[in-house]
Protein backbone atom coordinates (compact mmCIF):
# COMPACT_ATOMS: atom_id res chain seq x y z
CA UNK A 1 0.00 0.00 0.00
CA UNK A 2 1.51 3.44 -0.88
CA UNK A 3 2.13 6.09 1.12
CA UNK A 4 -0.21 8.51 1.41
CA UNK A 5 1.33 11.82 1.72
CA UNK A 6 0.36 16.01 1.68
CA UNK A 7 2.66 18.74 1.67
CA UNK A 8 2.56 22.48 3.34
CA UNK A 9 4.92 24.50 1.26
CA UNK A 10 5.39 23.24 -2.52
CA UNK A 11 7.50 26.18 -3.52
CA UNK A 12 11.32 25.99 -3.23
CA UNK A 13 13.18 22.95 -2.55
CA UNK A 14 9.83 20.72 -2.52
CA UNK A 15 9.61 22.23 -6.75
CA UNK A 16 12.91 21.86 -6.98
CA UNK A 17 13.38 18.34 -5.21
CA UNK A 18 11.16 16.18 -3.15
CA UNK A 19 8.11 16.44 -6.37
CA UNK A 20 10.37 14.85 -9.22
CA UNK A 21 11.86 12.12 -6.55
CA UNK A 22 8.27 11.26 -5.31
CA UNK A 23 7.28 11.36 -9.03
CA UNK A 24 9.00 8.16 -9.63
CA UNK A 25 8.14 6.53 -6.58
CA UNK A 26 5.35 3.59 -6.68
CA UNK A 27 5.10 3.45 -2.85
CA UNK A 28 4.32 7.04 -2.25
CA UNK A 29 0.97 9.30 -3.60
CA UNK A 30 0.63 12.79 -3.28
CA UNK A 31 -3.26 13.51 -2.63
CA UNK A 32 -3.10 16.69 -1.53
CA UNK A 33 -1.07 20.40 -1.14
CA UNK A 34 -1.29 23.18 0.96
CA UNK A 35 0.46 26.47 -0.30
CA UNK A 36 -0.77 30.00 0.23
CA UNK A 37 0.68 31.50 -3.39
CA UNK A 38 -2.20 30.11 -5.78
CA UNK A 39 -0.07 29.44 -8.80
CA UNK A 40 2.26 27.29 -6.99
CA UNK A 41 -0.57 25.78 -5.13
CA UNK A 42 -2.61 25.09 -8.15
CA UNK A 43 0.25 23.68 -10.83
CA UNK A 44 1.82 21.87 -7.94
CA UNK A 45 -2.16 19.82 -7.19
CA UNK A 46 -2.39 19.09 -11.41
CA UNK A 47 0.66 17.75 -10.87
CA UNK A 48 -0.33 14.93 -9.11
CA UNK A 49 -4.01 15.24 -9.46
CA UNK A 50 -3.87 16.06 -5.86
CA UNK A 51 -6.72 18.33 -4.21
CA UNK A 52 -5.15 22.25 -3.18
CA UNK A 53 -6.17 23.76 0.09
CA UNK A 54 -4.66 27.36 1.57
CA UNK A 55 -5.48 26.09 5.30
CA UNK A 56 -3.51 23.17 6.71
CA UNK A 57 -5.95 21.99 9.01
CA UNK A 58 -8.11 21.53 5.74
CA UNK A 59 -5.32 19.54 4.28
CA UNK A 60 -4.61 17.33 7.51
CA UNK A 61 -9.19 17.09 8.02
CA UNK A 62 -9.75 15.84 4.73
CA UNK A 63 -7.29 12.95 3.84
CA UNK A 64 -5.99 9.84 5.89
CA UNK A 65 -2.28 10.80 5.60
CA UNK A 66 0.75 9.12 6.61
CA UNK A 67 2.78 11.64 6.15
CA UNK A 68 2.96 15.47 5.61
CA UNK A 69 6.14 17.26 4.55
CA UNK A 70 6.60 20.84 5.77
CA UNK A 71 8.65 23.18 3.71
CA UNK A 72 8.16 26.27 4.70
CA UNK A 73 10.64 29.42 5.27
CA UNK A 74 12.07 30.05 8.17
CA UNK A 75 9.29 32.53 9.89
CA UNK A 76 6.44 30.45 9.17
CA UNK A 77 6.95 27.19 11.28
CA UNK A 78 5.34 26.39 14.70
CA UNK A 79 1.56 26.66 13.55
CA UNK A 80 2.16 23.91 10.60
CA UNK A 81 3.89 21.57 12.41
CA UNK A 82 1.59 21.34 15.38
CA UNK A 83 -1.72 21.31 13.01
CA UNK A 84 -0.25 18.08 11.58
CA UNK A 85 1.14 16.64 15.24
CA UNK A 86 -2.72 17.58 16.32
CA UNK A 87 -3.69 15.08 13.88
CA UNK A 88 -1.32 12.33 14.44
CA UNK A 89 0.32 12.18 11.30
CA UNK A 90 4.23 11.82 10.89
CA UNK A 91 6.07 14.54 10.26
CA UNK A 92 9.27 15.40 7.87
CA UNK A 93 10.38 19.07 8.24
CA UNK A 94 12.90 21.12 6.07
CA UNK A 95 15.91 22.81 7.46
CA UNK A 96 16.14 25.32 9.56
CA UNK A 97 13.21 23.84 12.05
CA UNK A 98 12.43 28.01 12.67
CA UNK A 99 13.80 31.47 14.48
CA UNK A 100 13.93 30.52 17.79
CA UNK A 101 14.55 27.30 20.13
CA UNK A 102 11.13 27.77 22.14
CA UNK A 103 9.55 27.44 18.45
CA UNK A 104 11.36 23.92 17.79
CA UNK A 105 11.33 22.27 21.60
CA UNK A 106 7.53 23.02 21.26
CA UNK A 107 7.25 20.93 18.37
CA UNK A 108 9.82 17.96 19.48
CA UNK A 109 8.15 17.69 22.42
CA UNK A 110 4.98 17.54 20.93
CA UNK A 111 5.83 15.08 18.61
CA UNK A 112 7.77 12.84 20.68
CA UNK A 113 4.35 12.45 23.07
CA UNK A 114 2.10 11.56 20.06
CA UNK A 115 4.52 8.94 19.37
CA UNK A 116 5.17 10.00 15.58
CA UNK A 117 8.20 8.93 12.90
CA UNK A 118 10.05 12.06 12.81
CA UNK A 119 12.90 13.57 9.83
CA UNK A 120 14.61 16.41 8.94
CA UNK A 121 15.88 17.12 5.88
CA UNK A 122 19.78 17.35 6.49
CA UNK A 123 19.95 15.21 3.36
CA UNK A 124 23.70 14.92 3.19
CA UNK A 125 23.59 12.32 6.03
CA UNK A 126 22.12 10.19 3.10
CA UNK A 127 25.09 11.30 0.59
CA UNK A 128 27.24 8.58 -0.46
CA UNK A 129 30.38 10.52 -0.02
CA UNK A 130 29.19 10.65 3.92
CA UNK A 131 28.50 7.22 4.12
CA UNK A 132 31.89 6.56 2.92
CA UNK A 133 33.53 8.43 5.08
CA UNK A 134 31.79 6.96 8.06
CA UNK A 135 32.61 3.57 6.86
CA UNK A 136 36.22 4.46 6.66
CA UNK A 137 36.31 6.45 9.75
CA UNK A 138 33.86 3.10 12.12
CA UNK A 139 34.67 3.76 15.52
CA UNK A 140 38.02 5.93 15.45
CA UNK A 141 38.55 9.37 17.35
CA UNK A 142 37.80 12.13 15.44
CA UNK A 143 40.17 14.75 16.66
CA UNK A 144 39.06 17.79 14.00
CA UNK A 145 36.75 18.52 12.06
CA UNK A 146 36.75 21.60 9.55
CA UNK A 147 33.86 22.72 7.35
CA UNK A 148 32.29 25.60 5.34
CA UNK A 149 30.00 26.65 3.42
CA UNK A 150 31.10 29.54 0.85
CA UNK A 151 28.97 31.08 -2.03
CA UNK A 152 26.57 33.70 -2.51
CA UNK A 153 23.20 35.59 -1.69
CA UNK A 154 20.61 33.63 -2.90
CA UNK A 155 17.44 35.57 -4.64
CA UNK A 156 15.03 34.01 -2.72
CA UNK A 157 13.87 37.98 -0.45
CA UNK A 158 13.28 36.64 2.71
CA UNK A 159 16.67 34.99 2.83
CA UNK A 160 18.82 38.74 3.35
CA UNK A 161 16.39 39.53 6.38
CA UNK A 162 17.90 38.02 9.50
CA UNK A 163 14.31 38.21 10.96
CA UNK A 164 13.24 35.90 8.69
CA UNK A 165 15.37 33.85 8.11
CA UNK A 166 18.11 33.88 10.52
CA UNK A 167 20.80 34.15 8.88
CA UNK A 168 23.49 32.33 6.75
CA UNK A 169 24.45 29.95 9.78
CA UNK A 170 20.81 29.32 10.72
CA UNK A 171 19.36 28.90 7.04
CA UNK A 172 22.32 27.33 4.58
CA UNK A 173 25.14 26.38 6.45
CA UNK A 174 23.29 24.87 9.42
CA UNK A 175 23.89 21.63 6.95
CA UNK A 176 27.42 21.77 7.53
CA UNK A 177 26.97 22.30 11.44
CA UNK A 178 24.91 19.15 11.04
CA UNK A 179 27.85 17.53 9.75
CA UNK A 180 30.15 18.06 12.19
CA UNK A 181 27.80 17.05 15.11
CA UNK A 182 27.46 13.94 12.97
CA UNK A 183 31.15 12.91 13.24
CA UNK A 184 32.15 14.56 16.10
CA UNK A 185 29.99 14.67 18.63
CA UNK A 186 27.74 17.26 20.99
CA UNK A 187 29.13 20.68 20.88
CA UNK A 188 29.64 21.63 24.44
CA UNK A 189 30.69 25.74 23.77
CA UNK A 190 30.92 27.77 20.87
CA UNK A 191 33.21 30.78 20.16
CA UNK A 192 31.88 33.07 16.97
CA UNK A 193 32.92 35.75 15.11
CA UNK A 194 31.21 37.28 12.18
CA UNK A 195 32.18 40.20 9.48
CA UNK A 196 30.20 42.26 6.81
CA UNK A 197 32.66 43.92 3.99
CA UNK A 198 31.08 42.82 0.74
CA UNK A 199 27.38 42.39 0.77
CA UNK A 200 26.61 45.71 3.31
CA UNK A 201 23.65 46.83 1.52
CA UNK A 202 21.74 43.63 0.71
CA UNK A 203 22.11 41.70 4.10
CA UNK A 204 21.10 42.86 7.46
CA UNK A 205 23.50 39.91 9.33
CA UNK A 206 27.36 39.13 8.90
CA UNK A 207 28.29 38.17 5.46
CA UNK A 208 31.18 36.14 6.69
CA UNK A 209 31.04 33.99 9.95
CA UNK A 210 33.82 31.72 11.78
CA UNK A 211 32.95 29.57 14.72
CA UNK A 212 34.90 27.33 16.89
CA UNK A 213 33.39 24.74 18.78
CA UNK A 214 35.04 22.47 21.52
CA UNK A 215 32.94 18.99 21.74
CA UNK A 216 31.97 17.17 25.05
CA UNK A 217 34.00 14.25 24.10
CA UNK A 218 37.06 16.72 23.25
CA UNK A 219 37.07 17.44 19.95
CA UNK A 220 37.39 20.56 18.21
CA UNK A 221 35.83 21.84 14.95
CA UNK A 222 35.32 24.89 13.14
CA UNK A 223 33.14 26.32 10.54
CA UNK A 224 33.65 29.00 8.05
CA UNK A 225 30.28 30.51 6.32
CA UNK A 226 30.79 33.22 3.69
CA UNK A 227 28.24 34.39 0.99
CA UNK A 228 30.37 36.67 -0.78
CA UNK A 229 32.02 34.72 -3.48
CA UNK A 230 30.59 34.25 -7.02
CA UNK A 231 31.14 30.44 -7.26
CA UNK A 232 30.19 28.11 -4.48
CA UNK A 233 32.48 25.44 -2.37
CA UNK A 234 30.69 23.32 0.23
CA UNK A 235 32.40 20.52 2.33
CA UNK A 236 34.76 19.47 5.13
CA UNK A 237 38.11 18.04 6.48
CA UNK A 238 37.64 15.09 9.03
CA UNK A 239 41.48 14.05 11.05
CA UNK A 240 41.73 11.69 13.68
CA UNK A 241 43.30 8.14 14.58
CA UNK A 242 45.19 7.63 11.37
CA UNK A 243 43.00 9.22 9.47
CA UNK A 244 42.73 12.59 7.30
CA UNK A 245 39.41 13.10 4.83
CA UNK A 246 38.35 15.62 2.81
CA UNK A 247 34.57 15.77 1.93
CA UNK A 248 34.13 17.70 -1.33
CA UNK A 249 30.26 18.45 -1.69
CA UNK A 250 30.03 20.37 -4.17
CA UNK A 251 32.02 18.20 -6.33
CA UNK A 252 30.61 15.21 -4.32
CA UNK A 253 34.04 13.53 -3.71
CA UNK A 254 36.14 12.04 -1.15
CA UNK A 255 39.92 12.05 -1.05
CA UNK A 256 42.56 11.47 2.11
CA UNK A 257 44.48 8.99 3.60
CA UNK A 258 43.43 6.12 6.40
CA UNK A 259 46.50 4.35 8.13
CA UNK A 260 48.89 5.81 5.66
CA UNK A 261 47.24 4.55 2.56
CA UNK A 262 45.36 6.70 -0.20
CA UNK A 263 41.51 6.93 -0.47
CA UNK A 264 39.22 7.99 -3.13
CA UNK A 265 35.30 7.93 -3.90
CA UNK A 266 33.79 9.89 -6.38
CA UNK A 267 30.10 10.07 -5.23
CA UNK A 268 26.79 10.14 -6.81
CA UNK A 269 24.72 13.52 -7.30
CA UNK A 270 23.21 15.42 -4.24
CA UNK A 271 19.69 14.90 -5.99
CA UNK A 272 20.55 10.87 -4.60
CA UNK A 273 20.60 11.91 -1.14
CA UNK A 274 17.37 13.91 -1.48
CA UNK A 275 15.65 11.24 -2.72
CA UNK A 276 16.83 8.92 -0.25
CA UNK A 277 16.62 10.81 2.41
CA UNK A 278 12.71 11.14 1.97
CA UNK A 279 12.77 7.27 0.79
CA UNK A 280 14.03 6.21 4.08
CA UNK A 281 11.36 7.90 5.73
CA UNK A 282 8.23 6.69 3.81
CA UNK A 283 10.49 3.31 4.89
CA UNK A 284 10.11 4.44 8.47
CA UNK A 285 6.47 5.16 8.35
CA UNK A 286 5.15 2.25 6.41
CA UNK A 287 7.31 0.16 9.46
CA UNK A 288 6.33 2.54 11.74
CA UNK A 289 9.81 3.03 12.93
CA UNK A 290 10.55 6.05 14.62
CA UNK A 291 14.74 5.36 15.54
CA UNK A 292 15.50 4.82 11.54
CA UNK A 293 15.51 8.33 10.46
CA UNK A 294 18.90 9.29 10.44
CA UNK A 295 18.04 13.05 11.61
CA UNK A 296 14.59 12.83 13.39
CA UNK A 297 13.29 15.78 14.73
CA UNK A 298 14.98 15.71 18.22
CA UNK A 299 18.42 15.65 16.77
CA UNK A 300 17.98 18.37 14.19
CA UNK A 301 17.54 20.54 17.55
CA UNK A 302 20.47 19.91 18.54
CA UNK A 303 22.15 21.21 15.15
CA UNK A 304 19.55 24.10 15.44
CA UNK A 305 20.52 25.26 18.96
CA UNK A 306 23.98 25.33 17.74
CA UNK A 307 23.26 27.88 14.80
CA UNK A 308 21.30 30.23 17.31
CA UNK A 309 24.46 30.12 19.68
CA UNK A 310 26.28 30.76 17.28
CA UNK A 311 24.79 33.54 16.56
CA UNK A 312 24.48 34.69 20.23
CA UNK A 313 28.30 34.78 20.38
CA UNK A 314 28.65 36.88 17.45
CA UNK A 315 25.96 39.46 18.95
CA UNK A 316 27.64 39.16 22.31
CA UNK A 317 31.20 38.99 21.34
CA UNK A 318 31.36 35.73 24.18
CA UNK A 319 31.33 32.42 23.93
CA UNK A 320 27.97 30.36 24.55
CA UNK A 321 27.63 27.18 26.39
CA UNK A 322 25.18 24.52 24.55
CA UNK A 323 24.14 23.17 28.17
CA UNK A 324 23.04 26.88 29.69
CA UNK A 325 20.36 26.88 26.34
Amino acid sequence: MATTIGFIGAGGVTAWQHFPNIEHMDDAEVVGICDIDESTRLNAAERFDAAAYTDPEALCESHDLDAVLVAVPPFAHGPPEHTVIDHDINLFVEKPLGLDIDTARAIGDAADNAGLVTQVGYMNRYADVIEQAKDLIEDRTVSFVSGHWIGGVPSTGWWSVAEQSGGQVVEQSTHIFDLVRYFAGEVERVTAYGGQEVNTDELDFPDTTTASMYHTNGAVSQVLSSSVASEESVGLELAGDDFLLDVDLTERRLRGTVDGEDVSYDGKSLDEAFRSEVSDFFEAVSLDDANRPRSPYADAERTFGLTLAVNESIATDAPVSLGER
